[in-house]
């Protein structure tokens, strides 16, 4: 039995981002056992409970380390300075990296030989490589990113951009990419863009797996089927899931619905589940607009919770800046929701203009063109549309595969 151990400076209770798939391998570890491989997660609860070999039961568990009253405001600040300022900037990404190598530094005291070590960001894994001692084990790292080195990071933080600091992570980035085994991307266009950058490398030596997720269980489909056969007040019910923040543009979406001819306006939703640094910024903006009680941020829902909330709306929304291929629209698709996102990273990748969706540029104009003809396109279609492509592509299934095979590559390599 192969041992892979992944490490992931994230809590285990997360809803978002890389931590979702991981607690899928987990749940699904007897396909892995089968295919030859033990996983081991390590994450950021790992340094008082230790590895995962299997998802914990939270349901007695009290998640202490969501910052609160000052340390919460001092937060939002500090961020807020960071799309502005280097030195708040620089402040929020050291801070980012002192909590992974807190993480890396745990795990290299277990002096644990793997025969694969698997990472999800640069940080962590330039730092296993500058603290190991001895030779490394085969390493893989995926990149979560369209392929354009350091283009998220710039988005959220563009007080980096053109400083010593961000030359100095472009050089650790140069590090990992001459060190890694295997580079894997979740989705096409990472791939194609990131091999622009860095031809040293070759299409044999990375690897695409698309984004997938567990098919509903029949009972959940039952559900799912009488929720979107109740009636509710308005006619179009928009949402959308992920961290409230400036890259994810929920804020494009409130200002286009305050755009509206008041008419369309009184018939549309928007219910935002998630939560994240922009979320009172974003309530009072849809107070000013008088929207309110139209805009309903649900906070942050239990992953396995999250499809009955979907399925209560009609159009999944994301108006993103930049993305790698995001797991919310296919959780979208999953109950079979028509999507309106952006064409960035690789969104284009899960939506098929005109046919389960449309693609805008993330701009409020464009956004309020296209609602403004909400009445004019067969939705409902294009939600069935949705739910095939999720049933044909995007399935965990056939994901695990892919994990399994690429894991072959890379041993054998």
């Amino acid at each position: 039995m192969k041992q892979v151990d992944i490490i992931r400076p994230s809590s285990i209770k997360a809803i978002n981002g890389p931590i979702g798939t991981l607690k899928r391998i987990l749940k699904n570890k007897d396909y892995f056992n089968s295919r030859g491989y033990e996983v081991t997660l390590f994450v950021n609860e790992s340094l008082q409970q230790g590895a995962f070999t299997e998802v914990p039961d939270f349901s007695s568990q009290v998640n202490s380390n969501n910052p609160s009253g000052i340390r919460l405001k001092i937060s939002q600040w500090i961020r807020s300075r960071a799309r502005k300022d280097l030195w708040a900037a620089k402040l929020v990404d050291k801070n980012n990296r002192r909590r992974a190598e807190v993480l890396i530094d745990y795990y290299l005291s277990l002096n644990r030989t793997p025969d694969i070590v698997q990472f999800h960001s640069d940080t962590e894994c330039y730092l296993y490589i500058k603290k190991h001692k001895g030779t490394l084990p085969k390493i893989v790292l995926f990149q979560h990113t369209d392929g354009i080195p350091f283009r998220m990071l710039i988005e959220a933080l563009p007080g980096l951009k053109d400083s010593n600091y961000l030359d100095g992570l472009k050089k650790g980035l140069d590090t990992i990419v001459d060190r890694v085994e295997r580079l894997v991307f979740i989705a096409k266009i990472g791939q194609t863009n990131f091999l622009k950058h860095y031809p040293q490398r070759t299409l044999d030596d990375t690897s695409v797996i698309i984004n997938g997720i567990d098919d509903l269980t029949s009972d959940q489909t039952s559900e799912v089927i009488k929720i979107k056969n109740k009636d509710y007040k308005y006619k179009y019910r928009l949402c959308c899931t992920g961290t409230i923040s400036y890259r994810k543009g929920q804020r494009i979406i409130i200002e286009a619905i305050g755009k509206l001819p008041e008419e369309l306006r009184n018939q549309i939703s928007v219910d935002f589940i998630g939560d994240g640094p922009e979320r009172p910024i974003l309530e009072n903006l849809s107070v000013n607009l008088g929207i309110a009680s139209q805009i309903h941020f649900l906070g942050s829902i239990p992953n396995q919770e999250v499809y009955k909330y979907l399925a209560e709306n009609s159009i999944f929304v994301l108006m993103s800046k930049n993305e790698g291929l995001p797991i919310s629209i296919i959780e979208a698709m999953r109950v079979g929701l028509p999507i309106i996102s952006t064409r960035v990273s690789g969104i284009p990748e899960l939506v098929d203009e005109g046919h389960n969706g449309f693609l805008l540029k993330p701009d409020v104009d464009e956004l309020v063109d296209l609602l403004k003809k909400l009445p004019c396109y067969d939705w409902e279609q294009m939600g069935r549309n949705s739910m095939k492509r999720f049933e044909n592509e995007f399935t965990f299934e056939r994901m695990e595969r892919e994990f399994c095979d690429m894991y072959d590559k890379t041993i054998k390599v």
